[in-house]
């Protein structure tokens, strides 16, 4: 997917109470346009200059990135219809549409690009409106744009998105946007988090029994794991681990077709040594 094509969906939340007040659909630095005011939504930019008349900012979260384009737009509606257009007294929502509106890289004919050239010719900017163009990005605003998210952010990120069900078609773009994404090996630190999470929590496949496996099951795991060296390969086993497995086969015997396996894999074996063995010398 090029970076032209990738989009993402974003809240605006509301400092103290953390509610969710505006969803917009973008990419790039899209979702801080509406920071420099918006004529075309009165509310929604009233709404932010109170928050910045406190002395505070709105909380501005991408709920999800890495979509296409039609797939944002269907989240944007998705999200709207979930949170409630404040103008129908649905909800919280300073938006005044459904969302889904608007086509990335609409480009103006010809003869509507010269319509508003001939428009604007012989308007002039007034000075401050050139000092403000000329402005260069304060330094706190630049370092506002790089700063990690706060514990308070992640928290109202977090709040925002509790609750919020995923539709089918949500969760089709979200494994879209996944697929092919390698997240590497899991850290000891990572590892410690899932087990931490996951304490206490039910199996999701208790009292699930899957049988014996097929013959094509074992073909599958055979195949997936050839070649690759056993994961406790050169660890010698602990005492305390010869123990269990002495207790576990005590008294239990091997079946003719177990004996024969076990017989096939030890010669096996033997021959692969012997053949090394043999290089060697």
């Amino acid at each position: 997917m090029r970076d032209k094509d990738i989009f993402y969906v974003y809240l605006y939340l509301d400092p103290v109470d953390l509610q969710p007040f505006y969803v917009g659909k973008g990419k790039g630095k899209r979702r801080y346009f509406h920071l420099k005011g918006n004529k075309f939504n009165l509310h929604f930019d009233r709404k932010i200059k109170k928050i910045q008349k406190e002395g505070l900012e709105p909380l501005i979260i991408i709920y999800q990135d890495q979509l296409i384009e039609e797939d944002a737009f269907a989240l944007e509606k998705e999200l709207i219809v979930f949170y409630g257009r404040k103008d129908l007294g649905l909800g919280t929502l300073y938006n005044m549409t459904d969302g889904g509106e608007g086509i990335s890289g609409f480009s103006h004919s010809d003869e509507t690009k010269n319509a508003i050239r001939i428009a604007h010719m012989g308007v002039l900017k007034s000075e401050e409106s050139k000092k403000n163009m000329r402005k260069p990005k304060s330094e706190e605003h630049k370092k506002n744009m790089r700063k990690p998210k706060s514990e308070e952010h992640k928290k109202a990120i977090s709040t925002a998105l509790t609750g919020m069900p995923l539709s089918e078609e949500h969760k089709k773009a979200m494994s879209i946007a996944r697929t092919g994404v390698s997240t590497g090996p899991c850290s000891e630190k990572r590892k410690k988090a899932i087990s931490i999470a996951n304490k206490g929590r039910p199996s999701s496949r208790k009292g699930i029994s899957t049988g014996p496996l097929s013959e094509e099951h074992k073909k599958n795991m055979s195949l997936a794991h050839k070649g690759k060296p056993a994961h406790n390969k050169g660890i010698p086993m602990k005492e305390e681990q010869k123990a269990k497995l002495s207790a576990v086969l005590k008294g239990k015997s091997q079946s003719e077709e177990q004996k024969k396996a076990t017989s096939i894999a030890i010669k096996e074996s033997w021959r692969i040594r012997k053949e090394k063995l043999n290089e060697v010398k």
